[in-house]
C-alpha cells in the first residue's frame, strides 16, 4: 500500500490531462488560448505558496505545465501568516506546503496527513474546522450562514464524502484498544486515499 500512496497521481501525461478537461467541458470557448468553465466563465487557478519557500520552483513548474494545456495558472507567493489565513478561511485554489507527511509518526496522534483535522490539516480546511468543533460548545454554531461567514469558517462534509468517512474511521481507530484492529482501521483510511484521492 505504501508504494500505491507514494506513486499516487504522479503520472505526467499532458495529453491525457487535456482530454480529461475537454471531457469535463473545460475548453477554450472564446479563442483566447485559455480554457473556460463549461458555463463560459473564466477559469484562473492560483497556486499559493509561502514566500521564500524552497518549493517556489516546484509551483512555477506546475504553473508552466498547466499553462501548456490551456489552464490560466498563476503563482502567488505571500507571507506565511497571510497564507495561513487564506487556507483556514477556505479561500484558496491550491496551496503548496513545504515538506511532507512524517514517515514514522503515529498517524492517529498526528492525523493531519490522514484526515483533514483542525487548523493543522493539510487539505479540506473547512471540513477540518468542522471536525475540530465536534463535541465542543461551538459545534453547529452559525450553521445558518455560508461556510466562509461562520466563526471559525467551517463546512460539514456529506455522509458519503471521503473526508467524512475517513474522519469516522479515525474516531473509531482512536478508541480501539486492540492494536491489530486499530491498524486495520488506519489501513482502511489509507485505502480511501489510494482509491479516491489524492487529497
Amino acid at each position: 500500500m505504501l508504494d500505491q500512496l507514494l506513486n499516487l497521481a504522479v503520472e505526467h501525461d499532458p495529453e491525457k490531462a487535456a482530454r480529461l478537461l475537454d471531457d469535463a467541458g473545460v475548453t477554450d470557448q472564446n479563442g483566447d488560448g485559455w480554457r473556460q468553465l463549461p458555463s463560459g466563465e473564466p477559469l484562473e487557478i492560483w497556486i499559493q505558496i509561502n514566500a521564500g519557500s524552497p518549493f517556489t520552483e516546484t509551483a512555477e513548474l506546475m504553473k508552466e505545465d498547466w499553462r501548456a494545456i490551456g489552464l490560466d495558472a498563476r503563482v502567488d507567493a505571500m507571507p506565511g501568516v497571510q497564507l495561513g489565513q487564506i487556507f483556514l478561511g477556505g479561500t484558496f485554489d491550491i496551496r503548496v506546503f513545504g515538506g511532507g507527511a512524517p514517515g514514522s509518526a503515529d498517524l492517529l496522534s498526528f492525523p493531519v496527513f490522514l484526515t483533514s483535522f483542525g487548523p493543522s490539516g493539510r487539505w479540506a480546511p473547512l471540513y477540518g474546522a468542522w471536525m475540530s468543533l465536534e463535541g465542543t460548545p461551538r459545534e453547529g454554531v452559525d450553521a445558518d450562514k455560508p461556510p466562509q461567514d461562520r466563526q471559525p469558517p467551517w463546512d460539514e462534509p456529506a455522509l458519503d464524502d471521503p473526508a467524512y468517512r475517513m474522519w469516522q474511521l479515525h474516531k473509531l481507530a482512536r478508541r480501539e484498544p486492540d492494536r491489530q484492529k486499530r491498524d486495520e482501521l488506519v489501513y482502511e483510511i489509507l485505502q480511501i486515499h489510494v482509491d479516491e484521492g489524492p487529497f
